[in-house]
């Protein structure tokens, strides 16, 4: 299958002031650097090889790119996260700092991308990473951090958009359970609110392996809330991965804990639709296979939200 990654900019292709100050910030040359290809944003992302012997990862876009305010959001996240399994930040800029990028640099974790396909002891691994975390970030290390549902309420609550609109090559089924989609999109809201910082973007991409366990890297889409909304963002990966969508729930039911059915069967329905009005909209500078991303998460989403209403 063809990936879906973006071509990022080599470290050559970084302007040579940026590169002159990420040397001047770390202190050392770079005697080697090596372009990471993995995840859907255009990006510069490179693993350094120092002249003194250390390895660290750097990331960064321009001022003015389509993604500045995600890039500073996630400088801002990483550095408050306590001691666990995040990499440690070593430093950031702001564009307005006067190198005109944004820039993340952290310690260089060289253990790969874990595998999520079933038999994969990565998954176990992960799963218990994530309900570790849920003590580890519980309070949130943020306090102004906004809720989930205050922030993402109604970008969830797709399925009236869908209606309104009417895509003329929407799936049958989900035009035939339109009503009753709409009715329960947004049921999972009065659950949702937590003291617990969650990722909610766990894809395979964005964890990595060391010795010690899995390591959650890209906290720019994380926030406050309650902390089972981590297992369900969870289970479409595990789907896409190759898990069928009630093996995958399975897999994170330490997750859910004693959270109402019908609260999760929301948050399925409303993800689902998410993706799917997502994947149509028109392409987003700067993400040249963000929406190829979202109509798969949406299918698996969709494969879940079937299987929970007993849908065929």
């Amino acid at each position: 299958m063809t990936s879906l990654h973006t071509v990022r900019p080599d470290w050559e292709a970084v302007p040579s002031p940026v590169r002159d100050y990420i040397e001047k910030r770390l202190e050392a040359k770079v005697a080697n650097a090596q372009t990471v290809s993995g995840g859907y944003t255009e990006g510069m992302a490179c693993r350094l090889e120092l002249d003194d012997g250390r390895r660290v990862f750097v990331k960064g876009v321009p001022a003015g790119h389509a993604l500045e305010r995600v890039y500073a959001t996630e400088t801002y996240l990483t550095a408050a996260l306590p001691e666990g399994p995040f990499p440690h930040l070593l430093w950031s800029s702001l564009s307005s700092d006067g190198v005109g990028w944004v820039l993340l640099c952290t310690e260089d974790i060289d253990g790969g991308h874990v595998d999520l396909s079933p038999g994969s002891p990565d998954v176990a691994a992960l799963v218990a990473t994530l309900g570790h975390l849920a003590g580890v970030l519980s309070p949130c290390p943020l306090r102004d951090a906004p809720q989930v549902v205050d922030l993402m309420g109604r970008a969830l609550a797709c399925w009236q958009e869908l209606e309104e609109e009417m895509p003329p090559d929407l799936d049958p089924l989900m035009v035939e359970n339109l009503p009753r989609l709409i009715a329960i999109e947004r049921d999972w809201e009065k659950h949702a609110v937590g003291d617990t910082l969650v990722h909610l973007d766990t894809r395979p991409d964005n964890i990595l392996k060391r010795s010690s366990g899995p390591v959650l890297i890209d906290w720019s889409c994380s926030r406050q809330g309650a902390s089972w909304l981590e297992g369900v963002f969870l289970v479409p990966h595990l789907v896409l991965a190759g898990h069928t969508p009630k093996s995958a729930e399975a897999l994170v039911a330490p997750l859910l804990g004693d959270v109402p059915e019908e609260a999760v069967t929301s948050l399925v329905v409303a993800l689902a639709g998410h993706w799917e009005a997502c994947s149509r909209a028109a392409p987003m500078p700067g993400l040249p296979h963000l929406r190829a991303l979202q109509k798969r998460t949406a299918q698996a989403a969709w494969e879940w939200a079937k299987s929970r209403l007993d849908l065929s």
